[in-house]
């Protein structure tokens, strides 16, 4: 794994990954399952000390992992 994280879908982060988002990296605290009010799924993910961000479930999001952990 590069310094820069890894590419994955939104679907595919695990609690304790850390997450970039604005170019800050933000451990997950909390995943949740949830839909848009149109209906449209979307995972929102709780950080320590950061307000949910709401992804769809597709997006491309990038991801440290750590350590020891696998992706598959």
């Amino acid at each position: 794994m590069s310094d820069k994280g890894l590419r994955m879908t939104a679907i595919r982060v695990q609690r304790g990954d850390r997450l970039n988002v604005h170019g800050r990296w933000l451990e997950v605290k909390a995943i949740r399952p949830d839909h848009y009010a149109s209906g449209g799924p979307v995972v929102t993910f709780v950080f320590k000390a950061d307000p949910a961000l709401r992804v769809p479930l597709g997006m491309q999001v990038i991801v440290r992992r750590r350590h020891g952990r696998r992706v598959w």
